[in-house]
């Protein structure tokens, strides 16, 4: 027996009952055929049409699983499922008789079906894309987060370069030739450059210096150090000093505001770089 609905049709042979799929249900659903086996069906879920709408009729089926084929509760939700057809009002009767075959049919203790459909919609297979596409995304995600803690390094431990320097932010250059430059990260004389963690700046005459710098510290100096006793006053000395390293270089009279400055923006700066 082959019952017509609406959007494809349903028979039963006693053995098997095929819901058969045509036009937009067809492509809605993604396949043209469902065969059910009656030894896994568990039941008939059935609503008649009434003079202003159509009904349907659903199939509960075991699934692999042993869970049961969802129940539907409206004509728009049985119109997309691989186990219910829409039942127009001109095949009532027909539907009704095709139900109560089925339904005397029935085995009592139904078996799992081998494939559950809804899994093979066109629905179903998109949603499954999605979901293996959101998993890439997160793999890969994750991939490149392990490759980044992976590589990742102190920066204290590389040395400063053109990249990771940050732009420049002051010059100075000193009565006795030495050149200097602060950048955001790092404080540059000359070919040698430091990170600015750290480093402090200062502009003070050479007894200052010499009271406030240890021994160790005065061989980082070299030669400068044997230059303040020959200097005859007046004269200040430019001093930027970090966990590794001293710099020292004379200031002029007409260049001390100018090198107090620079002070003041090398120190500046160190202290953001302290605060990352």
């Amino acid at each position: 027996m082959e019952v017509q609905g609406s959007g494809g049709s349903v028979a039963f042979d006693g053995q098997n009952v095929t819901l058969k799929f045509k036009g937009l249900t067809k492509s809605t659903i993604g396949f043209e055929e469902n065969i059910v086996p009656l030894v896994s069906i568990e039941g008939v879920t059935y609503k008649a049409p009434s003079f202003f709408a159509n009904g349907y009729m659903c199939l509960r089926v075991v699934m692999p699983d042993g869970s049961f084929s969802d129940a539907v509760s409206n004509t728009g939700s049985a119109a997309n499922h691989p186990y219910c057809m829409v039942v127009p009002k001109k095949t009532r009767e027909q539907f009704e008789q095709l139900v109560d075959d089925i339904c005397d049919a029935l085995p009592t203790t139904p078996v799992p079906a081998s494939v559950d459909m809804r899994t093979m919609t066109k629905s179903a297979r998109q949603e499954e894309k999605v979901q293996a596409s959101e998993q890439r995304l997160r793999e890969m995600r994750q991939q490149e987060s392990e490759r980044r803690e992976a590589s990742a390094i102190d920066t204290e431990l590389m040395p400063p370069n053109f990249t990771n320097r940050g732009h420049s932010i002051a010059k100075f250059k000193a009565d006795d030739g030495t050149k200097f430059e602060i950048y955001q990260n790092a404080v540059e004389s000359g070919h040698e450059i430091h990170w600015l963690k750290d480093v402090h700046a200062t502009v003070e005459d050479g007894s200052a210096v010499q009271d406030r710098i240890t021994a160790t510290r005065i061989m980082l100096v070299g030669l400068f150090a044997l230059a303040w006793k020959k200097k005859r006053g007046g004269e200040k000395w430019l001093t930027i000093s970090g966990p590794d390293f001293i710099w020292i270089a004379e200031v002029g009279r007409k260049q001390i505001p100018e090198a107090m400055r620079f002070a003041n923006a090398v120190n500046n700066a160190a202290l953001k770089a302290n605060l990352k």
